[in-house]
């Protein structure tokens, strides 16, 4: 680690190859496959660089990579929002899908939507385990690990965030059947 924080590019060298099979699997496991993987895992890697120098070693080196593997993985997928929500109706009708016919495309994409737009209405903590636990499927202890937060607090985010998330679909689909 003084070898990284003074500058040895071999220190470096090693810190990288040896954590690079780590942080992969964690933004995998996150994300799921993606072509874009290589990059994500080398933005966690400058963001190690940038912030090593403020790694107290309180924590494992570790268990502060995975922080940063998670939050690297939520702006990916604020990012994906993001540029889902832009996709213009045109792009989103040559979508093609080789196992459903086009009424069960648009169901779904409409509950695709409507789950975003409840999410998008959370509170940022709730939201975050809830997506990290029941969308992606990081256990507790994980998510507990990679927030810095106690398991119970976890548990606890998690029951009122599928309440407050339940709520807000409710709400949606009364609406729509107005």
């Amino acid at each position: 680690m003084e070898g990284c924080r003074s500058g040895d590019p071999i220190c470096w060298q090693h810190l990288y190859e040896l954590y690079r099979p780590h942080a992969w699997r964690i933004l995998h496991r996150v994300l799921g496959p993606t072509d874009e993987m290589e990059d994500l895992v080398q933005k966690v890697f400058i963001k190690v660089h940038k912030s090593l120098r403020n790694f107290e070693g309180r924590s494992k080196f570790s268990t502060w990579l995975y922080r940063i593997c998670i939050h690297v993985a939520m702006d990916d997928i604020r990012r994906q929002k993001r540029r889902r929500e832009h996709m213009d109706t045109d792009s989103l009708d040559r979508v093609e899908t080789s196992q459903t016919g086009p009424m069960e495309t648009l169901a779904h994409k409409e509950e695709l939507a409507m789950l975003n737009r409840a999410l998008s209405r959370m509170k940022k903590q709730k939201r975050t385990v809830v997506v990290l636990h029941d969308i992606m499927e990081v256990s507790s202890e994980e998510i507990a690990s990679s927030l810095g937060i106690p398991p119970a607090t976890v548990r606890t985010r998690l029951f009122y965030g599928r309440r407050e998330l339940a709520r807000h679909l409710a709400n949606q689909r009364d609406r729509s059947e107005q």
